[in-house]
């Protein structure tokens, strides 16, 4: 599965294995679990609707984003590249898919019928 096809348990499963906790919590889906995470890692969300430059191609130019959109520059790729993290309908799923990628890789995490307690 990659990361932008985990959703539901699935992606929470996977942001509590980046963040090193055991699963339960609804990142994705409960502001009261994600919301704390976006304050934590200063993850800036933006909306379909901002614009963004797109360098080449048949959209090249300014244009709306079409998607909610997750960056931090506290959060950094293993390249030292700030995150994205991108979802078509909620910021919350986009910011918890930045803390995955960046924390936990884009696949290798466990379903939660596997991630049982940590040794």
């Amino acid at each position: 599965m990659t990361l932008c096809e985990l959703q539901g348990v699935e992606l929470d499963a996977a942001v509590a294995k980046a963040l090193g906790v055991e699963p339960g919590a609804a990142y994705s889906s409960d502001w009261s679990h994600g919301g704390p995470l976006i304050e934590r890692f200063q993850i800036h969300l933006s909306g379909p609707e901002s614009s963004v430059h797109r360098n080449g191609g048949p959209k090249a130019g300014w244009g709306q984003r079409g998607t909610w959109a997750a960056t931090s520059w506290k959060l950094r790729g293993a390249d030292g590249r700030r995150g994205m993290g991108y979802h078509d309908t909620g910021p919350l799923v986009a910011a918890m898919r930045l803390i995955v990628a960046l924390n936990g890789g884009q696949a290798e995490f466990l379903p939660p019928e596997q991630a049982g307690p940590k040794p």
